[in-house]
């Protein structure tokens, strides 16, 4: 799997600073008028649904809120005049059945569109005109995550976009190997056979030449008439 300092998938900050907090975690106005607006009556329900939405507009998807840095969320409470919220609130936020409902809210409020199937078909075709011209995993990854930006969507977990990379960089390596080795003729495909052909006398499968190179383990189709000698 990509590792996220390979792509340009934004990270949860391990710590912030003063500078940060204010320049970027601070709510305008607008925004603490919105929790202000009858939906949200309890403060601390307030603190977590403003926390979600500068974490949402700053990195494009909504975090655990326990794995929020608690810089974060004190600098939210005292923007609105409340009490730190105990590590044991957010953790229970987290299994609670509101976090998903005010989620939504959230994301209409922001305007971001909910990733869902419809989202992994587009993204499908995305990853794989991409991987005809990108050969890194993490460069297929940031061409999703450019998309998904543009389009105003909810960044799927970095998991879920490295698995779309790679099975659309792998069916591009497959479409090659079929387009090679369809252009062949019998006799040449035969030539070639030899060449794997081991010591023992039998032939070699392309994963078990790669192999004894020092080569990593291609597609299960990447074989050139594998048989016993």
């Amino acid at each position: 799997m990509s590792h996220i300092h390979e792509t340009a998938y934004p990270a949860l900050p391990a710590e912030v600073g003063e500078g940060e907090l204010r320049a970027v975690f601070t709510p305008s106005v607008a925004e603490i008028r919105f929790v202000y607006d009858g939906q949200f009556r309890q403060v601390p329900t307030r603190v977590l649904i403003l926390t979600q939405l500068k974490l949402l507009q700053r990195l494009g998807y909504m975090p655990l809120v326990s794995d929020i840095p608690t810089e974060i969320v004190d600098h939210i409470c005292t923007v609105l005049g409340a009490r730190p919220l105990p590590r044991a609130t957010l953790t229970r936020y987290d299994r609670s059945g509101s976090k998903s409902r005010h989620q939504k809210i959230l994301r209409d409020f922001a305007s971001i569109r909910p990733a869902d199937a419809r989202t992994q078909d587009w993204l499908t075709i995305v990853a794989a005109n991409a991987a005809r011209t990108k050969a890194e995993l993490p460069d297929i990854v940031n061409v999703l995550l450019e998309e998904l930006v543009r389009q105003r969507y909810e960044l799927p977990s970095l998991a879920t976009l490295t698995r779309i990379a790679s099975h659309a960089r792998s069916q591009h390596h497959e479409a090659i190997y079929r387009a090679f080795t369809d252009s062949l003729d019998e006799p040449l495909r035969e030539r070639l056979d030899g060449l794997f052909k081991s010591r023992s006398g039998r032939t070699q499968t392309r994963t078990e030449a790669a192999r004894a190179t020092g080569g990593g383990e291609l597609p299960q189709t990447h074989r050139v008439h594998a048989r016993t000698g």
